[in-house]
C-alpha cells in the first residue's frame, strides 16, 4: 500500500517562519506601490572624486553635489583639510552651473584647510558639479602613498537660514607608480617649458638628433649613437628624426590647459594635455570632460 503520508516528513503544522516572511513581503510590497506614501529623504551628499597622478604632477578633483527632497540648501560652507606637506592646493575653479543657478562661489585657504562659499539668492542648490580643485602632488610623495581630503565641517543652511546637515564623501588622491614624465620634460615638473619646447624644436630643425648621456634630456642634435631609448617625442615612427607632426605634438603640450600634462594609456605618445583627472578630446583641443571615479 502506498502510504497518503510521506513519512519523512516530522510535522503537518504550516511554516510559521515562511508565512510571517510572506505578510512582511507583502506589506512592503504594499508600501512600495500605495500612491501618496512618503519617506524620510537623507541628507544632502557633497562628493569628491578619487584621482591618481604622479609625484610632481599636476590633477584636478571634481566636486559635485547631490540635493535631497524635502531638505534644500540655499547656503552651503564646505570645509576640507588639504595636507600641505603633500599637496599644494592651486585653484579652486567653480562650475558653470553655479553662476547658472544665480549662486556664487568663494573660497579661502589657511591651517591646511579649504573653505568653500556657495551662496547668493534664496533658491536651492541643484544637483550636479559644484567646482574643480586644481592641485598639485608635491614631488617627494612615493608612489602608493594615499592623500584624502576630508571633512572639516561642512555645513549648510535653508533659505530660512535654518541649520542643514551636509554629508561629505572624502576624495583620494593617490601616487601613481611606474609613472615618467616626458622626455621633453627635463625638469620633470609635468610642464612642458618654452626652453624644453626649443630644444626640440631644435632636433626638427637639424633633421636628427642622438643619444648623449652628458646632456639634460641625454639627447643631441646630429647624428651619433642610437643605442638608447628613442626620444619620447619620437614615435610616429620611432626613426631619431622629429617630424613636423611630432613637433606639433609637443606643441600641443607646451599649450596644454592649465601649462600641463599627464599620463594616458592609448594615445600615440602615451601622453595628453592638461591635469591628471580629466579626459582631453585632441580633435577639439578642448577638456571635455572630468574623470569622475566614484
Amino acid at each position: 500500500m502506498i502510504p497518503l503520508l510521506n513519512p519523512f516528513r516530522t510535522s503537518l503544522r504550516p511554516n510559521v517562519r515562511i508565512g510571517r516572511a510572506v505578510q512582511a513581503l507583502s506589506v512592503i510590497t504594499v508600501l512600495i506601490l500605495a500612491p501618496g506614501l512618503s519617506f524620510a529623504a537623507g541628507p544632502p551628499v557633497i562628493q569628491l572624486s578619487t584621482v591618481t597622478a604622479a609625484a610632481g604632477g599636476t590633477l584636478l578633483m571634481p566636486v559635485s553635489f547631490q540635493a535631497s527632497e524635502g531638505k534644500g540648501v540655499s547656503t552651503l560652507v564646505l570645509r576640507l583639510s588639504i595636507p600641505a606637506l603633500r599637496v599644494t592646493l592651486l585653484d579652486v575653479i567653480p562650475d558653470a552651473s553655479v553662476a547658472a543657478s544665480g549662486k556664487s562661489l568663494d573660497f579661502e585657504t589657511g591651517n591646511n584647510q579649504l573653505s568653500i562659499c556657495v551662496f547668493g539668492g534664496t533658491s536651492d542648490i541643484t544637483s550636479g558639479g559644484l567646482c574643480l580643485l586644481l592641485l598639485r602632488l608635491l614631488p617627494d610623495n612615493l608612489p602608493g602613498t594615499s592623500i584624502t581630503v576630508a571633512d572639516v565641517g561642512t555645513h549648510g543652511a535653508d533659505k530660512e537660514a535654518s541649520a542643514v546637515v551636509v554629508d561629505v564623501q572624502e576624495g583620494v588622491i593617490t601616487a601613481a607608480t611606474g609613472t615618467n614624465p616626458h622626455v621633453a620634460d627635463s625638469n620633470k615638473d609635468w610642464s612642458v617649458s618654452l626652453p624644453e619646447l626649443l630644444r626640440i624644436i631644435q632636433f626638427y630643425n637639424v633633421g636628427n638628433h642622438h643619444c648623449d648621456a652628458a646632456t639634460a634630456d641625454g639627447f643631441a642634435p646630429g647624428p651619433g649613437n642610437t643605442e638608447c631609448q628613442h626620444h619620447d617625442a619620437d614615435y610616429t615612427p620611432a626613426d631619431w628624426t622629429i617630424s613636423f607632426v611630432e613637433l606639433l605634438r609637443l606643441i600641443q603640450l607646451y599649450n596644454s590647459p592649465y601649462g600641463t600634462y599627464h599620463v594616458l594609456a592609448g594615445t600615440e605618445d602615451g601622453f595628453s594635455p592638461g591635469p591628471f583627472g580629466i579626459v582631453y578630446d585632441k580633435r577639439f583641443a578642448r577638456i571635455y570632460e572630468p574623470l569622475y571615479s566614484r
